[in-house]
């Protein structure tokens, strides 16, 4: 059975009300430096989650129109970060990559 972890940011749609705690639980990783480099799939999915979010325009209240412009301007990072990843996904490793991906992010993988 594959794990699952609750701390992780999950979108599920844009009328979803879970937003908001989604994007309580992902504001940590907005508002720190972007990595260079991942070997993790789950936190590649993670940052493609939380994209999905600001691409829909789902932002806290609490955020200034600062922080949105900035937040706006890191999920381009996350997008060049994940498709990098998953440009690395080949027929050698594809089914362990997909072995250690956490049971929520099944569907976005």
């Amino acid at each position: 059975m594959r794990k699952s972890d609750t701390n992780r940011v999950v979108f599920y749609s844009k009328e979803d009300m879970a937003g908001g705690h989604q994007l309580q639980k992902g504001e940590h990783i907005l508002r720190a430096k972007t990595k260079t480099s991942y070997t993790d799939i789950n936190d590649i999915l993670e940052l493609y989650n939380i994209k999905k979010y600001i691409d829909n325009e789902l932002f806290l209240k609490v955020w200034s129109n600062e922080d949105i412009l900035s937040f706006k301007q890191k999920v381009i990072e996350y997008r060049k970060i994940v498709g990098r990843f998953m440009s690395n996904i080949n027929d050698s490793n594809a089914v362990d990559i997909y072995d250690n991906t956490l049971h929520d992010y099944i569907n976005s993988f």
